[in-house]
Parts: C-alpha cells; sequence; structure tokens
C-alpha cells in the first residue's frame, strides 16, 4: 500500500509519441476468424460451399459459425443467401466488396545468410506487381538485439522497393552462427583425435559440456527471434483485412540439441528446450491477432559444414548428419505454418514466396465465431470440417484466450524491442544514478509520477480512495538478452481528493546486471483498460 501525494502538473513532461501505427490500445478480440482453405482429391480449389458444409469445434465441443462468408479472387461474397440464418458476414468485410490483405514481413538478420536472404528480398521486390488494389505491407528486420521498421503499413510499391533495398544493406549474421556450431564441431574432432575417441563423455545419452553450452546458446537465440516475431505481430496487431506474415527464417531447429548432435544413434534423454515450447509464443499471438502465418526457408544454420573443412572427403555419415539437421530446421516452419492455417515455403520454393502467398489469400472460406471468453492465457483447440467425403481443410489450429493482463505484458516485450513506450499515453519516470553492487550488479533508483486525474478512485479496505494498477517493467541488455516482465499489484491509497492536474509520486528501485539498459515501464489500470507507459536507458 503506497500513500500518494499530489504535485502540480506543471511538474510532467511533454507526453512521449509512440511511432504512428504501431502499439495500438487495448485488443478487444470479440470474434475469432478462422480462414479456411478446402481442396479436394487432387489440391484443386473447392468454391460453392455454404456455413451448412462446415462444422466447427472448440476444445471438441461444437460451436454455432456466426459468421461465414466466401472470398474469391480477393472478393468478399455474400454470407446470407443460401446460408444458415444465424451465418452472416464477418464484421472486417464487406459482401461484394474487394478484400484487401495486409502483408507484414519479418527479416531474421540474426541467422540468415546474406546472399541468400538478398536472393529471396529481391524475388519479393520484384513480385510485388501482384499486390491487390486494397493491399498494404509493412517490413520489420531483426538483427538479434533490436527490431527496425524499414516501412509501416503503405500500399505504395515503390516506398516497399525502397525498404527491401534497405534490407538488403543490412548485416546478416548467419556466417556467425555456422561459426559457433563448426567452432564446436573442430573441438570435438580435435579432442578425438588427440585422445583416440569417438567423443569425450562415454556416456551417448548425455552431452559434452561444449555440446551443452551450443544448445543452451542456440535455444536462447531461437527464442529471442520468436519472441522478436511474436512483438512484431503485437506492434502492428489490428490492420484492417486479411493478415499474413512472412517469416523470413534463416534457420531456427525445432529441437536445438538436433543441430549439434546429428548422429541418430544418439538418444539424448537430459532435458533441454526444444519444439512445441520453443515456437508456441509466436503461434499463439498469430492465432489470438488473426495472423497466418507463411514461413520462409530462407538458408542460414541450415547450410552444410562441408566435410572437406576437416581436410577428409565428405563422408555418408555426415551428409545423413546434415540432412538430418535441415530436416529439424524445415519441421519447425511447418508447425508455425500448420498451426495458424499458412504454409511453408522451403528450399526452393522460397524464390516464389509472394505470387503464391497472394493466390492462397485471395480464395478462401472464411468463418466465424464468438467464443466464451475466460482469460485463462491458455490456447483452445480449434478443428474446422467439412461435411462432404473426399475434401481436405486447411485451417489455423487453435486461439489464444488472452488476458487484457497478457496482452499489457505482450505491449511492453514489442516496445522494448522497439525501443518505444508501450502505449500513446504518457508516463513520466525519473530514474536516479546507478549504485554498484555486490558481484556484476547495480540497483537503480526510479520514481514513477503516476497520473492520478487519469485514474479510477474505488473504496478500499477501509473505504479510503484506492487505485489499483499494475506495474511491469522490461528490461534489454547490449547484447539483447531480456527476462521475464514481473507484474507488480499496486494498491495506493490517496491522501484527499483529486483535482485535475493532480498526480502522485511512487519510488521503488531496480536489480540490474552492472551493464547498459534499455527499460520500458507501463502502469495498467485493470478498472479504466488504461495503459501509461515511459522508456528509458540506463548506463552504469
Amino acid at each position: 500500500m503506497a500513500t500518494l501525494t499530489a504535485i502540480p502538473a506543471a511538474a510532467q513532461t511533454p507526453p512521449q509519441t509512440a511511432n504512428p501505427g504501431v502499439f495500438g490500445e487495448a485488443l478487444d478480440v470479440r470474434v475469432v476468424n478462422v480462414e479456411v482453405v478446402v481442396t479436394d482429391k487432387k489440391g484443386s480449389r473447392v468454391d460453392g460451399l455454404t456455413s451448412a458444409d462446415f462444422t466447427l469445434e472448440v476444445d471438441g465441443q461444437v460451436v454455432p459459425i456466426n459468421y461465414f462468408a466466401e472470398v474469391v479472387g480477393g472478393r468478399v461474397g455474400s454470407g446470407g443467401a443460401g446460408q444458415t440464418p444465424a451465418a452472416v458476414v464477418p464484421p472486417a468485410a464487406e459482401a461484394g466488396a474487394p478484400l484487401g490483405v495486409s502483408w507484414l514481413v519479418f527479416v531474421d538478420d540474426f541467422f540468415s545468410i546474406q546472399r541468400d536472404r538478398n536472393q529471396v528480398l529481391q524475388k519479393l521486390a520484384s513480385q510485388l506487381g501482384h499486390f491487390g488494389p486494397a493491399d498494404r505491407m509493412a517490413v520489420v528486420a531483426w538483427d538479434g538485439k533490436r527490431l527496425t521498421m524499414l516501412s509501416t503499413w503503405t500500399d505504395s510499391t515503390r516506398a516497399l522497393e525502397r525498404a527491401f533495398a534497405a534490407a538488403e544493406k543490412r548485416p546478416a549474421m548467419g556466417l556467425q552462427r555456422l561459426a559457433e556450431r563448426r567452432s564446436l564441431v573442430d573441438d570435438q574432432l580435435s579432442r578425438s583425435r588427440l585422445l583416440g575417441l569417438s567423443r569425450v563423455s562415454t556416456d551417448a545419452s548425455h552431452l559434452d559440456p561444449d555440446e551443452r553450452q551450443l544448445v543452451d546458446v542456440i535455444s536462447s537465440q531461437v527464442r529471442r527471434s520468436v519472441d522478436a516475431a511474436a512483438a512484431t505481430l503485437r506492434a502492428f496487431a489490428a490492420p484492417p483485412g486479411r493478415k499474413a506474415m512472412l517469416v523470413l527464417s534463416g534457420g531456427w531447429p525445432w529441437r536445438p540439441v538436433d543441430s549439434v548432435v546429428a548422429d541418430p544413434d544418439r538418444l539424448i534423454t537430459e532435458s533441454t528446450l526444444g519444439a512445441e515450447p520453443l515456437f508456441r509464443p509466436l503461434a499463439d499471438v498469430a492465432n489470438l491477432l488473426g495472423y497466418t502465418l507463411y514461413p520462409v526457408d530462407v538458408p542460414g544454420l541450415s547450410q552444410r559444414i562441408a566435410d572437406a573443412s576437416y581436410g577428409g572427403p565428405p563422408s555418408l555419415s555426415g551428409t545423413l548428419a546434415e540432412s538430418r539437421r535441415e530436416q529439424d530446421l524445415h519441421l519447425s516452419l511447418s508447425w508455425l505454418a500448420e498451426t495458424t492455417g499458412g504454409r511453408a515455403f522451403l528450399n526452393d520454393q522460397r524464390l516464389s514466396v509472394f505470387e503464391d502467398t497472394v493466390t492462397d489469400t485471395r480464395s478462401f472460406y472464411w468463418l466465424g465465431f464468438t467464443p466464451k471468453r475466460s482469460g485463462d492465457d491458455k490456447p483452445h483447440r480449434v478443428k474446422v470440417k467439412v461435411n462432404r467425403p473426399g475434401l481436405e481443410v486447411r485451417a489455423r489450429q487453435d486461439f489464444l484466450d488472452a488476458s487484457r493482463s497478457a496482452e499489457v505484458s505482450m505491449a511492453v516485450e514489442s516496445a522494448l524491442l522497439f525501443g518505444n513506450p508501450a502505449s500513446s499515453l504518457p508516463l513520466q519516470v525519473a530514474v536516479g544514478r546507478p549504485e554498484k553492487q555486490r558481484g556484476r550488479t547495480m540497483k537503480v533508483p526510479i520514481t514513477l509520477i503516476v497520473p492520478l486525474d487519469q485514474l479510477t478512485p474505488l473504496p478500499g479496505a477501509d473505504g479510503s480512495p484506492t487505485v489499483t494498477v499494475e506495474l511491469r517493467v522490461g528490461a534489454q541488455d547490449g547484447d539483447g538478452n531480456t527476462a521475464e516482465i514481473p507484474v507488480i499489484p499496486l494498491q495506493m491509497k490517496l491522501a484527499g481528493p483529486v483535482k485535475a492536474g493532480d498526480a502522485g509520486r511512487y519510488a521503488t528501485e531496480l536489480l540490474l546486471r552492472r551493464a547498459e539498459h534499455d527499460l520500458v515501464i507501463a502502469l495498467y489500470e485493470p478498472v479504466s483498460g488504461k495503459v501509461f507507459s515511459a522508456s528509458a536507458r540506463i548506463a552504469p
């Protein structure tokens, strides 16, 4: 419980502003949209179906289809004629009108190799002629530490060509990722030759120390990249029309341990991070916001480490090991696509990604339902069935029932990676001088100027007017490392009536590693749904 005293409004700083079109306010996702592609046994699209031809299940229970439309050639058909009485055109569409697609392009510079990344970027730029009259695109790049917006939403092909040209000039760090793995292989071979052993450890079910270190490094790198893609989605949360994200990945291993230990005869029994838990955050945010993911296999970590670099001809075991690694990288992209109803573009398919995704998003069935929201922050299984034999369905597989509190944390994460405040409502924060602590830590005092006149006082336990808010502090160091964002509930008892312009002070301290940090500080009031935020930089 904190008692606040009023301070004059003149002490407050001017409002901070975020980039235009980024970091929207509250997301009220009442309708869950499910984009459905129906094909026959030959893979050809099937059109002319009605809502009565579909069954929609959530967590195994049949739910009514509240909204329905067939989109053909980028134009929305009527959801009423010939449909069940309740099925009307989804709120985001207009019968008979062209349906635009909002394309969000995420460029992974951290794992990609520059030559191969640029080949894909050049192809994307050359295929912009497939743009529809209501389409728009935004481009964001990730370097392992910071997200950079190369273009906000625009329908200008010239502006997008400039954005892709700027993306080509950015450094790509895929060769560094290869060097990390090659260094481990070199060390293992050197020790094996010296000791006459195939491995340093005689227990094949456990990782050597060097293997464990590299598995942890790759897991952390993939987690940060996946979180960055999810933060990008959150930053561009609510564009109009159909929403699609092209994920240009330079190689995200499904199980990082398989990128380090590719011997199929070794069964690693110790716990390692990987598979669905590693990629679930991106799929959850995509399904929450209604984005379809189209992952693109941009060569990076999948590039072979040639056996010739070790002084001998390519070996069969080495070739099989690299094939296993490549399959592992494809698994992650395929899972992201399948879970969100998209397609993965692997190997040479990456060069036709835009024209093929344009085709994929121009004709589909649009089903919508209004779920019973509980805000449990859990994914709920969605299954679409077509009530005709011999037909196949592709659609998103779940939706995240996110609480407003979880959405605020997502906004803070996005703001941290973009280097902006998390909302358009300003929060004044004073950062004190860091104090050196034991070890490699520092204590940083911060003081928040709380805008009391914009909050909603309610009677507290003793009847006194009280404001209840949640404090979140996101921190990122110079290496791009972040920690889990804490949610700190604050109950602030007011000293007296609040007048226009009144504010209060709340002081606390942060314990951080002694290094430069970027901070995003946010106050969320559950009663009103308001979010106030500020960003700051701390140098030891």
